[in-house]
């Protein structure tokens, strides 16, 4: 990612960062439940909840970064978005 960001001027950081996300939901939530030694039980809210807040930030990076230029307060709305979803119930 930092070499796909600094060095050449290809968009490989983009790829990287929302490949990384889609791998990290994936294999990390199968590898739980393959590991678990008793059955899980989840609650559909916060399933649904964090399904939907990982679309709406993805569909907000790709705004951000649309013009190529991510501004302050772009970025300062992504933070307090994660802020936000980490004091959600």
């Amino acid at each position: 990612t930092c070499v796909g960001t600094f060095i050449t001027d290809g968009n490989i950081s983009i790829g990287t960062i929302v490949g990384s996300a889609i791998f990290n939901i994936l294999a990390v939530s199968a590898c739980c439940g393959f590991f678990a030694r008793s059955s899980l039980k989840l609650d559909a809210c916060l399933l649904s909840r964090d399904c939907m807040l990982y679309a709406l930030s993805i569909v907000l990076l790709i705004a951000v970064i649309y013009d190529h230029l991510i501004m302050w307060y772009e970025a300062v709305l992504m933070v307090f978005g994660y802020i936000i979803y980490l004091i959600s119930k």
